[in-house]
Parts: structure tokens; sequence; C-alpha cells
């Protein structure tokens, strides 16, 4: 019997991605929608930017809803492939972070492309159960996945811990390769997942 396994990234949020970026598409131009596949995201682009009214960081609060591609967006709701106007990038964002994963990503390139960004879990917990690591650090991994990043100050708090017990604790997640410090010293040190983007934040 087969058991079926969760989805890294909620289905969800990689079907909305698409269909926004085809009803969004800027068809005067010869490129595609192009869904591109990482080790730690799926990255969604389509030619084309927002309308002038709408700006990168209201698509993750309630907004209306201007497609570049109204007959084209009539054809997809009618069809059940929007939901209710304006609603489908806030469920992207509540369903990524119930999935605990961070929100998803939404970029403006030039003004000319977009795209979504859109995390995979590569430290699911089978994964971290297998990499030595202790509580406080795996727990600590979680909570990068959906805040973006932790301090050293975070860790701290979090765990009660004095502040040389977490920073071994953030030095040798940082040697094994889960964690990247952006910053050198002081309050402005981080550290987020490796290999994702440093502008990343969970909400």
């Amino acid at each position: 019997m087969q058991v079926a396994r969760p989805r890294e990234i909620p289905e969800f949020a990689i079907q909305e991605a698409i269909v926004n970026a085809v009803a969004h598409r800027d068809y005067n131009k010869t490129s595609s929608v192009q869904v591109m596949v990482f080790l730690d995201r799926v990255e969604i682009w389509n030619s084309g930017t927002l309308p002038e009214n709408l700006k990168v960081e209201d698509l993750k609060k309630p907004h209306s809803s201007h497609p570049s591609n109204p007959t084209l967006a009539n054809v997809l709701y009618y069809g059940n492939y929007i939901q209710q106007v304006g609603s489908g990038t806030t469920e992207m964002v509540r369903q990524c972070k119930a999935h605990g994963l961070p929100e998803p990503e939404f970029v403006s390139v030039r003004n000319l492309e977009f795209k979504t960004i859109l995390a995979r879990d590569i430290y699911s917990d089978d994964v971290l159960s297998m990499l030595g690591l202790n509580d406080r650090q795996i727990e600590a991994v979680k909570f990068v996945k959906v805040e973006g990043r932790i301090t050293n100050k975070d860790y701290q708090k979090k765990f009660d811990l004095k502040k040389r017990q977490s920073t071994d604790d953030l030095k040798e997640l940082e040697i094994k390769g889960i964690l990247a410090r952006v910053g050198t010293t002081g309050k402005g040190t981080y550290y987020i997942l490796k290999g994702a983007p440093k502008g990343r934040k969970g909400h």
C-alpha cells in the first residue's frame, strides 16, 4: 500500500503562483512563463510587472485585483483556477506559514519581469534528526525556516542560555553548513539558512 507523503510546498501555493504568472504575463513579449526548481526554492517567472496602483508589499495583505489580461483572468476564474479576487497571494502566505515554511517572496525585476519564490523544506524533521544536532539546534533551524533569520540574542532568549553557549551552538550550525552568518560582529549580525536569499524574512 502506498502512503501519501506530505508535499514540500503546499499545492495551492504552486498553482496560484503559476496561474498568476499566466494571468499577469505581458503577452507582447516573446518570453514564456518559467518554473525553475532549485535545491532550496522554486521560482516562477513571467514577463511584465504589477499595475501602477499595486506594490509588491500589497500582495501580502488584502488587496484589489488588476489583472494585465482581464479576459484571460475571467476564464481562469470561471474555471476555478482563480479564487476570490485579491485573496490568492494572502492564502499562499497563510498556507506556507502553516506548512512551516517562510512566506513566499514576491519580486519585481527591473520593472520588466516578476517572480515568485517559494522556499522548499530541505530540513524536514527526518533530515534534522540525522544531522547530530541537539534539541535546541533543531528548534533553532525550525525557527529560521519560518522567521527567515535568527540572532544570537534571539537564541539566548528562546533557550534561556548564556551568550557563550548560544554562540557555540550557532557556530556548530554554521560549521555543519546549515546556517550562514550575515555580518561579522554586533547587533546587525544574524543567521539564515545557507543558500537562502539574504533579504528573505519569514513575515
